[in-house]
């Protein structure tokens, strides 16, 4: 059983990172790990806010080996400090592949297919238009 504390503190056991970042709180979240190596993430109430895969957590949150923790707009880098210590990282996933990492980004960017689908649209449409336009032109001659 371990508690791993960070922030931009230097009490705290991750605090290198944060000390010139301005949205890191001074003690701004903890981990858990208990004896079976699981991982919770608990946010101290900090001002603002702690985020796993781009979410921001209100209650404790289990950790698995693939999620990508932000305090503020840093990276902890939680998993490198957990692997220091001679304490595994939790692992539900076996190993980082692809699949996962595409599963990732379209859950954080999905906003972005949106937007090029759209502006695809708008490229068919204007598309079309200019070819019925020069067609009209060409038949009313």
């Amino acid at each position: 059983m371990k508690i791993v504390k960070i922030g931009k503190s230097r009490s705290n056991d991750i605090y290198k990172d944060f000390v010139n970042d301005s949205t890191v709180s001074r003690f701004h979240c903890q981990i858990f790990v208990d004896n079976e190596g699981n991982a919770f993430l608990t946010d101290l109430e900090s001002t603002n806010g702690t985020f796993v895969n781009g979410n921001k957590i209100i209650k404790p949150v289990k950790l698995d080996s693939l999620d990508i923790v932000r305090a503020g707009n840093s990276l902890v880098k939680w998993k490198e400090h957990l692997m220091g210590r001679n304490v595994s990282p939790p692992s539900s996933k076996d190993n980082y592949n692809q699949d996962t990492a595409l599963f990732i980004f379209l859950t954080n960017y999905w906003w972005l297919f949106v937007i090029i689908f759209i502006l695809i649209i708008i490229c068919a449409v204007v598309f079309a238009a200019s070819i019925n336009a020069n067609n009209y032109i060409r038949f009313n001659y």
